[in-house]
């Protein structure tokens, strides 16, 4: 991983992993791995990688070769503009309509169920 990390608590609840300089760099994670280490969205990135906050490569995908290429980040970009990219937005207009529906389906399952029972 990076040697030492210590991590401090931020007002937002959010975490931040302090690294030397000279480690963070030319250091790049994917993108998964920083949804986890700082606590962000899909959304969140995108819109940071469409503001030019984040340097981003598409790069192949280690684990399924044939399936759709992997999107590192610049990990000195990410904790430079953390708290900007934290005030994005968690979820985009369309995920926020697809959970909708999801719940609203949930519910209508579950009335189902409880009406319909299947002896």
């Amino acid at each position: 991983m990076l040697g030492r990390e210590r991590l401090y608590s931020l007002s937002t609840s959010r975490r931040l992993v302090e690294m030397g300089r000279k480690e963070r760099e030319n250091e790049w994670i994917y993108k998964t791995t920083a949804k986890k280490r700082f606590g962000l969205t899909d959304n969140q990135i995108r819109l940071a990688i469409e503001a030019g906050l984040v340097e981003a490569k598409q790069v192949r995908n280690p684990n399924y070769s044939s399936g759709p290429p992997a999107t590192i980040l610049k990990v000195e970009d990410i904790v430079k503009n953390l708290d900007r990219i934290a005030a994005f937005p968690r979820l985009s207009d369309r995920e926020r309509a697809a959970r909708r529906v999801y719940a609203y389906r949930t519910r209508a399952r579950k009335g189902l169920a409880f009406w319909c029972r299947i002896r």
